[in-house]
């Protein structure tokens, strides 16, 4: 129903004057109730409830319910630790790359066994083989403990500026400049000559302040410690030079020990590889052997004590290249139809099996290893307890990698195109140790800054002496056979001695190249300068005595590079062409090297030295010599000193 707007008005104004009506009788009602409520006291505190959770089932790891088991025969003994091939005095057991005993000799194939009737056993065409591993590890564990005013510190920018130009002093000192892995599979054999390049063209920088040792050809054989050939004992092993650090709990020691070093990188590569291989093989084009190691150790380990600036490169540091390159006759061997021949006339094989494989036969693996560590700690503490370990170093980065492979062997190999074999090593260890440690001198404290290991060693190690010569005219003429589809194999080449006593012979034919490329690279760079500001005079229970250790690190570089095969003689139809490279550089940042003042950013004079606010150093003529670390407003607009670019 309508109202009008008169009714509509005086309808809203009696329903808003019985809502204050309403009101005002509440009111009139809860004020005596709220009066005559009852009294409440202090309820105290509120009751608590302790509660025992156990939860005792461990769970367990997944399990797929499998149950399968390979019964594997054993493997040859040449796949041995690493540690075994780092020895210079490496000889092989085996006479052939894959002759090996058995417990049970009937494991073996019958097509492989050597009996009375005649069995022939023909080998599948190889397989081509291509590996890229890149391992990096990249640890920031630079720690900041502050329990005393130790004042101003050196900007982490500015570590950062000095690690990186040491880091471009080792590519200036470093050997020949690795090519990177392959773009593609037609790439490969541009990898293989990138490197001969490289080798080739590589010129020593000329540095007076480090000890550059260079060896080709000839020379490179052998064991060479720091450009020193030496054999046996004589060569150093890293487990004896390994540093010793502090351990909490230990029951020995100080009673207050401060670790901020003692920091393990270590890169470790392994090849052993046996790639198809023939007592004779002919390439109709050409030969090309190259074989490098380069190897490069820099540290800068400049500590200032009490405001001393101690001298560079402390004796207790250990710095080692060694490098050894090894080739060891295969010898062929027993030869198991010895004795049926041995008596009467040679006898040679009636025909030959021929196995044919389109396109290249290679091997190519490219393996790079880089520990990038910044371990740069401030430490500002007052000992005041009887015993204290602290410890901001000590980590373990680690890259590892070990590779075997293996094929078939054959009696003839004969290759359509090039035989190239490329086997290149680069190891670089940076260190940048410059500490700056202050502490008490009435007590009785141990101040280890030193102590640092870089350790690189490499070796290219060949079972199996290769005998180059030209080729004779019956070969050119198999090589012309098998590339127009013949599998036919004279009789003069079957009646070589290589072959004597033999019911067949098995010839691979590979149309296009044999390549072998292997390729390691290892970098560890690592920053680990500490900043120590200790106090220590309410030292309870007379525990006085304390040490820091600010260095003791271990930068270690391993990689082994080992090929198996057999005593070869190679008969090549185009140009023979076989270099080898063995560099070694070493050096120790000092503060009147010339490299250090050609650093940019403000690294002269003291290129890498921990100096405080106020302890610059005077020069004769009263100038103020510049710091080699410079605080963070002094870096202007570009703090990297065009490093990066």
């Amino acid at each position: 129903m309508a109202y009008d707007l008169t009714t509509e008005a005086i309808a809203h104004f009696i329903g808003s004057f019985d809502q204050v009506v309403e009101e005002a009788r509440w009111r009139i009602s809860y004020d005596p109730f709220k009066g005559d409520g009852p009294e409440f006291t202090d309820p105290g505190n509120l009751h608590t409830v302790t509660l025992n959770v156990s939860a005792p089932y461990q769970l367990n790891g997944f399990d797929p319910g499998i149950d399968y088991d390979i019964d594997l025969p054993p493997l040859p003994d040449r796949f041995v630790p690493i540690s075994v091939y780092l020895k210079p005095d490496f000889m092989p057991n085996n006479h052939t790359p894959f002759a090996f005993e058995l417990d049970n000799p009937a494991q073996l194939p019958q097509s492989a066994s050597f009996a009375e009737a005649p069995v022939v056993f023909i080998p599948p065409p190889p397989s081509s083989i291509a590996t890229v591993i890149v391992q990096s590890n990249w640890l920031s564990d630079s720690d900041t403990l502050m329990g005393l005013d130790g004042g101003t510190f050196v900007s982490p920018v500015a570590q950062d500026l000095a690690l990186g130009w040491l880091a471009s002093v080792a590519d200036t000192l470093g050997g020949p400049t690795m090519p990177g892995p392959p773009a593609n599979g037609n790439t490969i054999k541009d990898t293989a000559y990138d490197a001969k390049d490289a080798v080739a063209d590589f010129k020593a920088a000329a540095a007076a302040e480090a000890g550059i040792y260079t060896l080709t050809d000839e020379q490179w054989g052998g064991t060479h410690v720091n450009g020193t050939l030496v054999e046996g004992d004589d060569v150093p092993t890293l487990k004896d030079a390994l540093p010793e650090l502090p351990e909490p709990n230990d029951g020995v020691g100080p009673a207050h020990e401060v670790v901020l070093g003692g920091n393990t990188v270590v890169n470790e590569a392994y090849i052993d590889l046996a790639m198809a291989d023939a007592p004779v093989i002919a390439a109709m084009g050409n030969s090309l052997s190259v074989s490098s190691i380069s190897q490069v150790n820099i540290l800068s380990d400049h500590d200032t004590i009490n405001g001393a600036v101690q001298s560079a490169g402390a004796t207790s540091n250990v710095m080692m290249n060694i490098s050894t390159a090894l080739t060891l006759a295969a010898n062929s061997g027993t030869d198991y139809t010895e004795d049926q021949h041995s008596d009467g006339d040679p006898t040679f094989p009636s025909f030959a099996s021929v196995v044919r494989l389109d396109g290249d036969l290679v091997n190519v693996n490219y393996l790079r290893q880089d520990n990038h560590v910044v371990d740069n700690d401030i430490v500002s503490k007052e000992f005041g307890a009887s015993e204290t370990f602290i410890q901001t170093g000590g980590n373990l980065v680690l890259n590892a990698a070990t590779l075997a492979q293996m094929t078939y062997s054959y009696d003839l190999i004969v290759v359509g195109g090039d035989i190239i074999n490329v086997s290149m090593i680069n190891q670089i260890n940076v260190l940048l140790d410059d500490d700056f440690i202050t502490y008490p001198q009435d007590a009785d404290w141990t101040i280890s800054s030193g102590e640092n290991v870089l350790w690189n060693q490499a070796a290219i190690q060949s079972v199996g002496q290769d005998n180059y010569q030209d080729m004779p005219a019956m070969f050119k003429e198999l090589g012309n056979s098998l590339a127009s589809g013949s599998d036919s194999v004279s009789g003069e080449i079957r009646s070589l001695e290589q072959f004597e006593g033999r019911d067949s012979i098995n010839v691979l034919y590979i149309e296009g190249d044999l390549i072998s490329v292997q390729l390691v690279y290892q970098i560890n760079v690592v920053g680990d300068s500490d900043q120590i500001w200790q106090g220590g005079p309410h030292m309870e229970g007379g525990g006085t005595d304390a040490s820091v250790t600010a260095g003791s690190n271990t930068l270690a570089n391993l990689a082994v590079i080992s090929e198996f095969g057999f005593d070869s003689d190679i008969y090549v139809g185009g140009d023979t062409y076989s270099d080898a490279l063995m560099h070694q550089a070493g050096l120790v940042v000092m503060d009147e090297s010339e490299l250090a003042g050609e650093g940019e950013g403000g690294l002269v004079n003291e290129a890498v030295a921990f100096l405080m606010d106020g302890t610059d150093q005077q020069t004769d003529d009263g100038a103020t010599a510049q710091s080699g670390y410079v605080h963070e407003d002094a870096l202007g607009n570009d703090p990297m000193g065009g490093m990066v670019a």
